[in-house]
C-alpha cells in the first residue's frame, strides 16, 4: 500500500516524516556519515595520543641512561685504571737468613726491602677520610720521573689512594677565579712519588703506621665523587674453601710479624687477590646534598660503621647502595677481584 502524505503545497507525494532525522545520516563526499567520520577521528587522536605517550617515555629513558652513563664514565675509567696500577704491585721478595746480634745465623725466612700497605683510612694516622674505605700504598714499575725527567719503563715508583672529603680550591685553573666556584666533595686521590724519590729503602722495616715512607705531598684528586674505596686481600677461591679467609679486617701490612722467630703467612708476602670495590654517587646528587665544608650527613650515615670486618665485605656494599637509593642519592658500585702478578704466594 502506498504511502499518502502532505507535501509542501498540499501537494501528495513522498511524506516528510521520513527525512526528518536526514541530518545524522547525511552522507558527505567520500561515502562516510558523519557521525562516522567523528568516531574515526577519535580514533585517529587517541593512537596518536597513545604514540606520543610511548615516544616520550623512550625518549625520556634513553636521556636517563645516557645521562647515568656520561655521569659514570669517569668513574668507569678512573676504576679500571687503579686496579691496572695495583695489579703491577710488587714486593719482589727473595729468601734470605736471620742473623742475631753475634753474626750468627738464627733463621731462613722471607725478606723484602718494598712494602704493601692497607688500612683504614683516616685512622692511625693515615691519609683519607675516617668511613670511607682503606688506604692502599705500594711499589710498582710504575715509570714516572720528576716533571724535568719525564718516563722511565720499569721505575719504581711508590703509589697510593684513598679517598678524601675536602675542596677543590687548589685544583682550580689559574686565572678562572670568580667563574669557577671551590666545590667540596668526596674525591678520589692518586699518590705517586717519582722514581728519584722513593724512599721505601731508607727506612727501617720496624712496623709503624702509617709507615714514614708514605707521602701525600704529590697527590692529587683523579675522579670526584668517589664516596669510598673498599679492598679486601683475599686467597683464590679453592684456597678459601679449603683454608678459609686470608684476613678478619679490611688491612694488610706486608712488614708486621715479618721478624718475629715464625713469620705470619702474610709477612713480606703480597696477597693472591685484592677484591676492590668502589663507590661513586652522581654531580646532581652531590650538589644537592652539600653542605660546604662538612660531609654530608647522607654520605656518613650510609657508611657509618661499614668496611671494617673481612665477613661484612659484600653485606656493607649492599647495605651502603639501599641506604643511598634510599635517600635518593643516584650511585654506582664497581667491583672486580685483581689477580696480583708478582705475587708469589705460599702458604
Amino acid at each position: 500500500m502506498a504511502m499518502v502524505g502532505l507535501t509542501q503545497g498540499g501537494e501528495t507525494g513522498i511524506p516528510l516524516v521520513g527525512f526528518l532525522p536526514g541530518l545524522s545520516r547525511r552522507r558527505v563526499r567520500g561515502g562516510f556519515t558523519l557521525i562516522e567520520l567523528m568516531v574515526a577521528t577519535a580514533v585517529f587522536a587517541l593512537i596518536l595520543g597513545l604514540a606520543f605517550s610511548v615516544i616520550s617515555q623512550t625518549t625520556s629513558l634513553w636521556r636517563r641512561a645516557t645521562r647515568d652513563l656520561e655521569t659514570f664514565q669517569n668513574a668507569r675509567m678512573v676504576f679500571e685504571n687503579v686496579t691496572r696500577m695495583v695489579s703491577q704491585a710488587t714486593l719482589n721478595t727473595y729468601w734470605d737468613y736471620a742473623f742475631n746480634a753475634a753474626g750468627q745465623a738464627t733463621r731462613y725466612r722471607r725478606n723484602s726491602d718494598l712494602h704493601f700497605y692497607l688500612a683504614q683510612a683516616g685512622l692511625q694516622g693515615s691519609p683519607g677520610t675516617p668511613g670511607s674505605g682503606q688506604v692502599l700504598f705500594f711499589q710498582a714499575p710504575h715509570g714516572r720521573r720528576g716533571s724535568a725527567s719525564g718516563w722511565l719503563p720499569q721505575a719504581l715508583n711508590e703509589i697510593g689512594f684513598y679517598v678524601e672529603f675536602g675542596s677543590n680550591a687548589q685544583w682550580l685553573p689559574q686565572g678562572l677565579d670568580g667563574v669557577l666556584q671551590p666545590a667540596w666533595r668526596y674525591r678520589l686521590m692518586q699518590a705517586v712519588q717519582p722514581a728519584e724519590d722513593v724512599t721505601v729503602y731508607k727506612t727501617s722495616p720496624v712496623v709503624a703506621h702509617p709507615p714514614p715512607w708514605i707521602s701525600t705531598a704529590r697527590a692529587y684528586p683523579v675522579a670526584d665523587n668517589i664516596i669510598a674505596l673498599v679492598i679486601l686481600p683475599g686467597r683464590s677461591a679453592p684456597e678459601e674453601a679449603r683454608l678459609g679467609p686470608l684476613v678478619t679486617d679490611l688491612a694488610y701490612d706486608s712488614r708486621d710479624g715479618a721478624d718475629q722467630a715464625i713469620q705470619p703467612v702474610t709477612a713480606n708476602q703480597l696477597p693472591p687477590f685484592l677484591y676492590i670495590a668502589m663507590i661513586a654517587i652522581d654531580e646532581r646528587s652531590a650538589a644537592r646534598i652539600a653542605s660546604g665544608g662538612t660531609p654530608p650527613t647522607q654520605i656518613t650515615s650510609a657508611l657509618q660503621g661499614r668496611f671494617e670486618r673481612a665477613a661484612d665485605f659484600q653485606a656493607d656494599l649492599k647495605e651502603v647502595e639501599e641506604y643511598l637509593v634510599g635517600s635518593g642519592i643516584t650511585c654506582r658500585v664497581f667491583a672486580t677481584r685483581v689477580l696480583l702478578k708478582e705475587s708469589k704466594w705460599s702458604e
